[in-house]
């Protein structure tokens, strides 16, 4: 579950309203659902050696490095960034 912190606008001194951290969460699970049922389509996550990894992944995508033995996480498409569930780069 996400922690919402209000941010001050751009040189502005008052926060952003609860409608636009409304209409800016929403932006981004809208990206993330469409993500999600664009790897859903792939089926189950793909996996192999760390050099098998996918040059063009979808954001979000898992891939399962059995070189490293376990699951990481495309982050980034520009560029191309995997982290493992630490968050760490691999």
């Amino acid at each position: 579950m996400a922690i919402l912190t209000p941010a001050l606008r751009q040189n502005q001194s008052t926060a952003l309203t609860w409608a636009q951290v409304d209409g800016n969460f929403s932006s981004i699970c809208t990206q993330v659902n469409l993500n999600t049922a664009a790897i859903s389509a792939l089926g189950a996550p793909q996996g192999g050696p760390t050099t098998s990894r996918p040059a063009s992944p979808l954001l979000y995508q898992t891939y399962i490095d059995t070189t490293l033995g376990y699951p990481v996480f495309c982050i980034s498409l520009s560029p191309v960034k995997w982290v493992n569930a630490a968050g760490v780069s691999v």
